[in-house]
């Protein structure tokens, strides 16, 4: 059982950069995919990791992570229990509207891009009517920076990209949850 990252996260991460994607495949031969990324003249200079730097640990403080893609949904709890949270996993807009009847959740990490049903912005708008000023950050492996400053002028903390990096969620969630 694999967990690849999908193709759309990849050209997502890809289009980011300015590049583009190739993709050539044969039946019974294979698939080739090949990436460009844009020539540059600057210095490239590799930031070196901070040396003995503590992770800002939860407090089992409860998330609910949103994600209709199985894989994802998966990878952002573990990542988050690794961190000391309590993460419950969603895997739609609709099941995130019943598991927060009668609950309260610390934070949402909202997929932004859920298809069938209620994207990402549709979903948190909704949690919002029930739950004013649930404190929410929403995921996405694609620049819709539209929806994302949406999602933030009805309150949603900053944008966690995927592919997910436990330092960067780690980041996110600390300064959302005000640690």
């Amino acid at each position: 059982s694999g967990t690849g990252l999908g193709m759309a996260v990849v050209l997502g991460a890809v289009e980011d950069h300015g590049a583009f994607i190739n993709v050539d495949s044969e039946i019974d031969k294979g698939t080739c995919v090949t990436i460009y990324y844009p020539v540059t003249k600057d210095d490239v200079t590799l930031e070196k990791p901070e040396q003995n730097r503590v992770p800002v640990m939860g407090d089992n403080e409860a998330i609910l992570v949103i994600d209709d893609v199985p894989e994802q949904l998966k990878i952002a709890c573990e990542i988050l229990e690794r961190l000391g949270y309590d993460a419950t996993p969603c895997k739609s807009g609709e099941e995130a509207l019943q598991k927060i009847e009668g609950k309260q959740y610390d934070l949402m990490i909202i997929d932004m891009v859920m298809a069938p049903g209620m994207d990402g912005l549709e979903t948190y708008k909704r949690v919002l009517e029930t739950h004013p000023g649930q404190k929410a950050v929403f995921a996405t492996g694609f620049s819709d920076d539209i929806k994302i400053q949406r999602a933030q002028d009805i309150g949603a903390g900053p944008c966690l990209e995927k592919p997910y990096s436990l330092e960067r969620m780690e980041q996110i969630i600390a300064s959302e949850l005000g640690k």
